[in-house]
């Protein structure tokens, strides 16, 4: 659904933050740097939240079942902007 694709975009942001803070160790001279870092700013605006439920084991099934849940709140401008930010480095990459 659109909303799945949605939510799973907002997500990437902690991701995000790994990869530059690797770059900064690691490759600070990288050309992608300040792509990333205007992306991880995008990002930065992204409402997310937890919401932690006990999680319920089936110890016949030997299955546990996470009831947590994580809300975003990421409005169509923002979409818009991490987009086009991504299109930019993409480009860029394959410039």
């Amino acid at each position: 659904s659109a909303k799945a694709i949605r939510d799973r975009i907002a997500q990437q942001g902690k991701g995000l933050e790994s990869v530059v803070g690797l770059l900064e160790d690691h490759a600070a001279d990288s050309p992608l740097l300040p792509g990333l870092r205007r992306l991880q700013m995008l990002y930065g605006d992204v409402g997310m939240q937890y919401t932690f439920q006990e999680p319920v084991t089936d110890t016949k099934a030997r299955t546990t079942y996470i009831n947590s849940v994580t809300t975003v709140d990421l409005t169509d401008d923002q979409l818009q902007a991490i987009t086009e930010a991504v299109n930019d480095l993409r480009a860029q990459i394959n410039a």
